[in-house]
């Protein structure tokens, strides 16, 4: 019996083109599939549910009420009572000035953050870093008005 040397011609090939649309579709399914989360104006965090709505103790003491609203033309507008700031650092400089005077004179005071929900995040925590600077001793969140009032 003689044998042949194997030739070149029945070496195996394999043909890729299935194996890379398959790679492919897989990728497509996953990217189609795969939820991301959104994390921007999530904060998670548990805030309390009675502050800020006419407790008792908020009556005995001072109460500085920041108020974060968003316009109607994507800005997110500062007041205090009815004045209005154009900027944190200007409403830091009041906030200072008054934590500083209720301190000197020996009256308790705390800062109430009152912020819409439509507010951004980062809006809320810059003007809570400016107490934050500002020294206050007490700074709180307020809650949500109940659905019977509107703002």
């Amino acid at each position: 019996m003689l044998r042949r040397p194997p030739s070149d011609d029945s070496r195996f090939e394999s043909n890729m083109t299935p194996m890379i649309d398959i790679v492919f579709q897989l990728l497509i399914f996953f990217m189609c599939a795969t939820k991301f989360r959104v994390l921007e104006g999530k904060l998670l965090a548990y805030l309390p549910k009675t502050m800020g709505s006419g407790r008792p103790d908020c009556v005995l003491r001072s109460e500085l009420r920041i108020r974060l609203a968003f316009t109607p033309d994507s800005r997110t507008a500062l007041s205090i009572g009815a004045r209005t700031f154009p900027d944190v650092p200007t409403l830091e400089s009041l906030v200072t000035s008054t934590v500083a005077d209720h301190l000197r004179s020996g009256l308790p005071i705390f800062v109430l953050i009152d912020a819409d929900p439509e507010v951004p995040l980062h809006d809320v925590v810059a003007v809570l870093d400016a107490c934050k600077r500002a020294r206050a001793p007490d700074v709180t969140f307020a809650d949500a008005p109940p659905a019977s009032q509107t703002r």
